[in-house]
């Protein structure tokens, strides 16, 4: 009876959907603008080409993609409120929920970024799949 209780715990918490914290291990002041961080629960996005959209934007803004990679780090590394897990196709059990810091700051100061740069609009994810829809 324990051993049959045990197995079908197991199996439970097995299959239950997994969390990705990248909050671990990290201060929550912002080692840019200095103020506290949001901690926040977002939901996972599966799927191509959400991701590639959005680094190709912003790299064209900045003129490549490792520039894009300098500002950012340099002026707003905590300005996404999303997180993009991947792809469902390769990994049979995706992360569905994400916990992350967001900074206040790093969010205006990437939305002025990007105005100065010509874009249109302030930044908004791109368009994905959240976690566990399937093809």
């Amino acid at each position: 009876m324990r051993t049959a209780l045990a197995l079908a715990v197991i199996a439970a918490v097995a299959g239950c959907s997994r969390t990705v914290n990248t909050t671990k291990g990290i201060s929550a002041i912002c080692p840019v603008h200095h103020v506290r961080m949001e901690k926040r629960e977002v939901a996972v996005m599966l799927g191509y080409p959400g991701p590639q959209r959005e680094i190709l934007a912003n790299a064209m803004l900045a003129g490549s993609i490792r520039a894009f990679s300098r500002e950012e780090a340099a002026l707003f590394p905590y300005s996404k409120d999303y997180y993009f897990g991947g792809d469902d196709i390769i990994d049979e059990n995706p992360p569905k929920r994400a916990v992350l810091y967001v900074c206040p700051e790093c969010v205006k100061a990437f939305a002025e970024w990007k105005l100065k740069k010509g874009a249109d609009q302030p930044p908004t994810p791109p368009p994905a799949r959240p976690a566990g829809e399937r093809h």
